[in-house]
């Protein structure tokens, strides 16, 4: 997750959520939720799903078209509004498996 901490601040010079979208896929990953509108504040949701079923969520808060916050939490399967912290095995997991995609991700898509 250290490696992701230069991209807080970074404005986006994507300009529309569709290009934010097809940045996402060609990188093999799937947002669960894109904001319609860039300025305003919002978040980016991409979920990962684990062997066991659960998900990952790792969310890119966004105001004005800049990265404000980046987070991962772990969902609850019954209750997705529910988030906890990930455990070790899940930060090991996200880290060999995501880790490098999320990275190309923001590279294509800030400033």
């Amino acid at each position: 997750m250290e490696r992701l901490k230069r991209f807080d601040g970074r404005a986006l010079k994507v300009t529309t959520p569709s290009e934010l979208k097809e940045v996402l896929e060609k990188e093999g990953l799937k947002a669960h939720h894109i904001p319609e509108d860039l300025e305003e504040f919002d978040e980016i949701e991409i979920r990962f799903k684990k062997e066991d079923g659960k998900e990952l969520c790792f969310g890119i808060t966004i105001f004005n078209k800049k990265i404000q916050r980046m987070m991962l939490v772990k969902l609850d399967p019954k209750d997705p509004d529910k988030v906890e912290a990930p455990s070790e095995e899940d930060l090991k997991i996200f880290s060999e498996l995501y880790i490098e995609k999320l990275i190309s991700f923001l590279e294509k898509v800030t400033e």
